[in-house]
């Protein structure tokens, strides 16, 4: 039999029966090592156990006012998530009450007359499953404190990187934007500036991972998006200063798929580049130009081997351009089939507006999906 660790305190043992002679026997036997509580029927055995707390019971079955089984029923209840072994004392007469009473509670039996050793052998098994539950449910606690204070920090999270994303131009009534998080926090970044000559640049990106790895990332890029911009420095410079701070902060892991473009001052041209996001659709009143695209995405190589491709698209008064991260259009319905580029092209070139647009795509979305999300999604329309 394996020895227990000492413990800080003798167990208290509940001691319960009708019988006196039998309880005092069963004492006799135990009080040498234990602190013993007595109790003459079911009834008192329920109120001494919720006064006294004992750590172990041991019970007769057939008792008046309330039965071992009555009892045991009760005292599961008073101890909660606390573990009490419970054993019954029962003769082979009684197996038929005593079935019925370790269905309501009781952990184990004990046949008559009370044997001291078998009961010591028992209890070493029993402590061991209560100390089991102990450091269970202690280790139940701490991830119940860890994810609280994760949900808090990841809340806290969200407030700053959507205060630092309400400074950019996304509020511009050309500009509309739908984005949802798969958890708390969002790898998509979205941004959008006035630029000193009178143009528009905004930008889209899709950082690898979810929540709190992927929206590390986005920091970094909407800070450098946003101050280089205001700047005026020219398109490609700015993905190259994104490419070459991602590179030189974030792991290799963390890379981000971007499209980042441009309205001319006269708004007769759209510049694009897109590093490793899906197509850009570019919706004039009888075409939709598709710009795939031309680059790898930023952070993942350095230096001179990352060169951005940049395209112009010459655009008219009642133009749409429209970007989106590949959670757009790899979103499956609930058959597994994929939304796909081709969905979205159909919602924006069928309406002339951009908030018309922007409506029809989202509930295609949503019907497609049956409202069920598997990633990150972000699409941003500005019109012409």
């Amino acid at each position: 039999m394996t020895a227990l660790p000492m413990r800080e305190k003798r167990l208290k043992v509940l001691v319960v029966d009708d019988d006196m002679v039998a309880r005092r026997l069963i004492v006799a036997n135990l009080r040498g090592r234990y602190d013993i509580i007595e109790a003459a029927d079911g009834v008192e055995a329920v109120e001494r156990f919720g006064s006294e707390l004992p750590d172990v019971v041991v019970m007769d079955v057939e008792m008046p006012r309330a039965s071992g089984s009555e009892a045991a029923a009760a005292m599961r209840l008073l101890a909660g998530s606390r573990y009490v072994p419970i054993l019954l004392v029962s003769s082979l007469d009684e197996m038929s009450v005593l079935v019925t009473s370790l269905s309501n509670g009781a952990d184990d039996f004990l046949l008559k007359p009370f044997n001291p050793r078998l009961f010591e052998s028992k209890l070493q098994v029993f402590l061991r499953l209560r100390d089991m539950q102990q450091r269970l449910l202690e280790q139940n606690q701490e991830l119940t404190r860890f994810r609280e204070e994760t949900e808090s920090e990841q809340v806290l999270a969200r407030q700053v990187f959507e205060r630092l994303l309400s400074r950019s131009a996304l509020q511009d009534e050309r500009v509309a934007v739908a984005a949802s998080a798969l958890g708390v926090l969002s790898g998509d970044i979205v941004a959008a500036v006035d630029l000193p000559n009178g143009g528009f640049r905004w930008m889209l990106g899709d950082m690898a991972g979810h929540g709190l790895s992927g929206a590390l990332g986005t920091l970094p890029v909407v800070t450098l998006f946003n101050e280089a911009s205001a700047r005026g420095d020219d398109l490609q410079q700015v993905v190259r200063r994104l490419n070459a701070e991602l590179k030189a902060v974030l792991p290799a892991s963390l890379f981000c798929a971007a499209a980042v473009l441009e309205l001319d001052p006269g708004r007769s041209v759209v510049s694009i580049v897109n590093a490793g996001l899906p197509e850009v659709l570019v919706a004039c009143p009888d075409e939709v130009r598709v710009v795939a695209s031309g680059s790898l995405p930023l952070g993942i190589t350095g230096g001179s081997a990352f060169a951005p491709e940049l395209v112009r698209v010459p655009v008219a008064p009642g133009a749409t351009v429209w970007t989106m991260s590949d959670g757009l259009v790899e979103a499956r319905s609930t058959a597994g089939e994929l939304f796909g580029l081709a969905r979205v092209t159909a919602a924006v070139a069928s309406h002339r507006t951009i908030s018309d647009a922007m409506n029809s795509l989202q509930q295609a979305l949503c019907d497609f999906t049956s409202g069920e999300q598997g990633d990150d999604v972000a699409f941003i329309g500005v019109g012409v």
